[in-house]
């Protein structure tokens, strides 16, 4: 990542300043034998890549719905539009000047409801209508110069399947400089509240990250805000322009059922991959906040802070751990791999008995788990 950051910079200092180009007409193609075109073709080769990447979430319902989304917001663009989920558990979205839209998948845990997720895809098509990617592009001069921009970026993996050094390279070429990202705010916000939603709700998205990022100082560093203003700044510009769009008839839409009923069954792997990150702050404030809109229960939150204190493992993480899988386990319905993982941590502590209980416990509510075999392993290591 740190190569990737790198390269990046680089190439943004040494760009030069991007000159103003008309909007996107809906239906629009550059002419064959023009330089735009040979920048579709270039970004049309990373699409071809991204489409068949390993890290991008195959989800059929997924991609209709972050399309119909787009597609309400901006209905002229709509047909032109391809989104792309990848697992990349950070913020970020980034749109490409042949209307591909790559959406990361820690941003499907940071908005809390589809008014917010809306401001974000809108925000992206702003780029997009203003061909702000385009201007980022003509830094490069050439076809062959993008390519090789885009080539270094990757690690020279282009022509073949897109892994994480592509998105990563992807989201760190797309910059935007102060003003596109205004701008691209303005038309976000400006769409949502058309659309009939509650344009206060792009404030709460940024309340969101500002907290995050002072949890976390390499939080969005390859992401959403890197070299943009400042989280807190767009927070006070966002809220200040709600007030003027705000109407009757959008006030207090959010749709949050809607959103909740396509992406509650991903948070498992979403948060898994949260806690994979290893940043135990940021991960407690995400979790805080899926805790303030009662979107996890507190007994799941509990599972992800053992999970939290489980894999970082310092002093007295085993008996926190402990504590808060035991606080998991207490709820209606919680998951079997709780028990599981509780073993794990009592039996890294020498409780046998307890570890092994846990074990036959998970075993009983998932007979056919993948690691049934391990898990009887340890259940037979640990009998008297």
């Amino acid at each position: 990542m740190i190569r990737q950051l790198s390269i990046g910079l680089a190439l943004a200092a040494l760009a030069c300043q991007s000159v103003p180009l008309s909007d996107i007409e809906p239906g629009d193609s550059p002419p064959l034998d023009s330089e735009e075109a040979g920048f579709w073709m270039t970004m049309a080769k990373v699409e071809q890549s991204i489409a068949t990447s390993g890290d991008r979430i195959h989800d059929p319902q997924l991609d209709a719905y972050l399309k119909d989304v787009i597609c309400r917001i901006a209905a002229e663009y709509c047909s032109a539009t391809r989104v792309y989920v990848m697992r990349q558990p950070d913020f970020n979205a980034s749109m490409a000047p042949n209307g591909m839209m790559v959406v990361w998948s820690g941003l499907l845990i940071r908005v809390q409801n589809e008014a917010q997720l809306a401001a974000v895809l809108g925000h992206e098509i702003g780029h997009y209508q203003r061909r702000h990617t385009l201007s980022i592009f003509r830094r490069a001069r050439t076809t062959t110069n993008a390519l090789m921009a885009i080539t270094l970026l990757t690690g020279g993996i282009v022509p073949a399947a897109a892994n994480t050094a592509m998105i990563i390279g992807m989201g760190t070429l797309m910059h935007h400089n102060r003003e596109q990202e205004a701008e691209a705010d303005a038309i976000g916000i400006r769409r949502i509240a058309a659309s009939g939603y509650d344009p206060r709700e792009v404030a709460e998205i940024w309340d969101g990250i500002a907290r995050e990022a002072k949890a976390d100082k390499q939080f969005g560093m390859a992401g959403f805000f890197a070299s943009h203003p400042a989280p807190e700044t767009r927070l006070r510009e966002m809220a200040e322009q709600a007030k003027g769009l705000l109407t009757e008839q959008n006030e207090r839409i959010t749709r949050t059922a809607e959103f909740d009923n396509v992406v509650a069954p991903l948070r498992l792997m979403l948060l898994s991959d949260e806690i994979a990150m290893r940043k135990h702050e940021r991960t407690n404030l995400v979790l805080d906040r899926l805790l303030e809109v009662e979107t996890i229960s507190p007994e799941t939150a509990a599972f992800f802070r053992g999970e939290l204190f489980r894999v970082r493992g310092d002093k007295g993480d085993e008996v926190r751990a402990i504590a808060q899988y035991r606080l998991a386990l207490s709820g209606a319905e919680p998951l079997p791999v709780t028990h599981r993982n509780l073993g794990l941590v009592l039996r890294r502590i020498g409780e046998k008995p307890l570890a092994r209980e846990a074990f036959q416990r998970y075993v009983e509510l998932a007979p056919e788990a993948n690691d049934r075999k391990m898990v009887d392993a340890y259940i037979q290591e640990l009998a008297p």
